[in-house]
């Protein structure tokens, strides 16, 4: 699971739950000894007028050229996915776009050969280049960074370790036998955010 480094830095500027985030830079560590060049990887040709990472990545998603060159690779694509549409830990500033590209007998289910990236900056209003990542065994990690963090809380003495799976909206204390009217085992959003605001409360690394 994703541990988010100096996240007892930015409690004490703000005090909420709100800043355990992640930047765009920590999501692509994950899978970014892999990246390839676009147009080498699946063989499309400038000169023809074929998409390139300067484009959309919606519009290289339904591209009926690139389709093609997949189509000849025995390769096919999953669904286009957007961090828009659901909640993650991503820093609020971005927007990220990505899809999967498979071999063409494989379940998607499985892991894919190609995930394909562009992320949007709403602070600057930039867009990156479309980005290619070889995949090796990379997929489930890459959900968990998006989804996944711990944090511990110390009070006193003791420290209480909590999880959340689906992007802070719950969170588990990992101890059972630490359960107390205040440490519940399980908290919503809401409960957190309250206690990460009590002074008697710190936030270890």
């Amino acid at each position: 699971m994703k541990q988010i480094k100096k996240f007892d830095e930015f409690i004490n500027e703000k005090k909420s739950v709100k800043d355990v985030k992640i930047s765009i830079e920590e999501l692509l560590d994950v899978i970014d000894d892999n990246e390839l060049n676009l147009s080498t990887t699946f063989n499309l040709d400038v000169d023809d007028g074929n998409v390139t990472e300067k484009d959309n990545i919606s519009k290289l998603f339904s591209d009926s050229q690139f389709n093609k060159k997949l189509d000849k690779k025995k390769l096919k694509k999953g669904k286009l996915q957007d961090t828009k549409d659901s909640e993650t830990l991503l820093d609020d500033n971005y927007v990220l776009r990505f899809f999967f590209v498979y071999e063409r007998g494989a379940l998607e289910i499985e892991e894919p050969k190609y995930i394909l990236i562009q992320y949007y900056n709403k602070e600057k209003n930039t867009v990156s280049d479309i980005k290619v990542y070889e995949n090796h065994d990379s997929i489930n990690k890459f959900y968990e960074v998006l989804t996944d963090t711990t944090i511990d809380i110390r009070k006193g003495k003791k420290d209480y370790i909590y999880q959340t799976s689906n992007s802070g909206n719950n969170w588990e204390l990992k101890n059972p036998k630490q359960v107390t009217k205040k440490f519940k085992d399980e908290m919503d959003y809401e409960e957190v955010d309250k206690l990460l605001k009590n002074k008697k409360v710190q936030i270890q690394k």
